[in-house]
């Protein structure tokens, strides 16, 4: 199957315009309005990190994965060790959940380095992990795959799997039409259900037009043989407002009940500062309900400066006991760690059905 870059001439480009053209009708609205409910916990800062597997000091730790085995919270950040190519790669560090909800998180932190660039997809980094425990025990790790293109950068969405400390990277996502398979600019995806048969996930592809591109939140399912999301069978359901220049799934979705998932979503505001909300998002991708922004950067000197200014997001969402935690990027340099309970997390979630 031939594989080409998606274009706004494309019939797969005309198919998913057409389902935004329809599916914005009924869209969740949402007014802009911020309220911050989330506590600051703990900020975690490149100078806390150790790395023991590669002999130079991060400038830069932020937009970290997580994910909670047992009463071990497992942080995966995206690390930046120059500023030439501003090339990612993914590490990995392990604290007690019970230590960093408490925020006594040691000054010196031991990481290793996990998933770094090997292919000519990600030569410019591997970025903004999300995590998914499979039933093997094993880690499913979507990240953003970064690579030199004539434009500048193409981004890719791409897979990885975690056994043990080593990684097998799967490839990328594509996009097929019948006997056709597209690339895209893709990034910003959670699994849903990763099952033996059936996989879903939350996404965003750019889809292109003439002179300019949609970014939209979309539900599909992926074929495990190809990696491929068959255009026919997506739905977008998250979409930008008037106030928004795009919108983007931010964390790993939850489980809650047999029909309920969770899932930390951002809008980039015409203002350029990102701000973050909660979706509850069914098994079939249907969205459920929608917060306005209930996590957005303070503007101070540690939340809201560094290497981009005006930006929390991402890509930990993790449940413990009755606390809601999300663990994010703060400006691009560094780690930051809020906490809200639970319940109270989800008394500001507006009924979209």
């Amino acid at each position: 199957m031939h594989l080409k870059k998606l274009t706004w001439k494309d019939k797969a480009t005309e198919i998913l315009l057409e389902k935004i053209r329809e599916s914005i009708k009924a869209r969740c609205e949402r007014i802009g309005k911020e309220k911050e409910v989330f506590e600051r916990i703990v900020y975690i800062f490149p100078t806390n990190i150790v790395v023991r597997n590669y002999p130079r000091k991060p400038l830069a730790v932020f937009n970290p994965g997580a994910v909670l085995k047992g009463n071990i919270i497992e942080v995966f950040p995206r690390m930046v060790f120059d500023y030439y190519w501003y090339s990612s790669s993914i590490g990995k560090f392990s604290l007690k959940i019970e230590d960093l909800i408490q925020g006594t998180v040691p000054k010196e932190i031991e990481t290793d380095i996990i998933i770094y660039p090997t292919e000519p997809w990600d030569l410019r980094g591997c970025e903004d992990p999300r995590l998914y425990t499979l039933p093997s025990g094993k880690d499913l790790v979507l990240y953003t795959g970064v690579s030199p293109s004539q434009e500048g950068v193409m981004a890719r969405q791409a897979l990885a799997l975690l056994n043990e400390g080593n990684f097998r990277k799967l490839g990328y996502l594509t996009l097929k039409l019948e006997d056709e398979r597209y690339e895209t600019f893709w990034k910003d995806s959670a699994v849903v259900d990763w099952g033996y048969r059936d996989a879903s996930l939350l996404t965003r592809p750019l889809v292109p037009m003439q002179n300019s591109g949609l970014e939209v939140g979309w539900f599909g399912f992926v074929d495990k043989s190809d990696l491929s999301m068959d255009v026919k069978e997506m739905k977008p359901i998250l979409f930008p407002m008037s106030y928004e220049q795009k919108v983007g799934w931010s964390t790993n979705a939850l489980k809650l009940s047999s029909n309920e998932y969770l899932v930390g979503w951002h809008g980039v505001g015409q203002d350029m500062i990102y701000r973050n909300g909660l979706a509850l998002v069914s098994s079939d991708g249907e969205l459920l309900g929608i917060t306005e922004y209930i996590l957005s950067p303070r503007r101070d000197l540690f939340e809201f400066y560094g290497d981009r200014p005006g930006v929390v997001f991402g890509d930990g969402l993790i449940k413990y006991a009755e606390k809601l935690i999300w663990i994010g990027g703060i400006s691009d340099f560094a780690v930051g760690v809020f906490a809200v309970d639970y319940e109270i997390a989800l008394e500001h979630m507006k009924n979209c059905k």
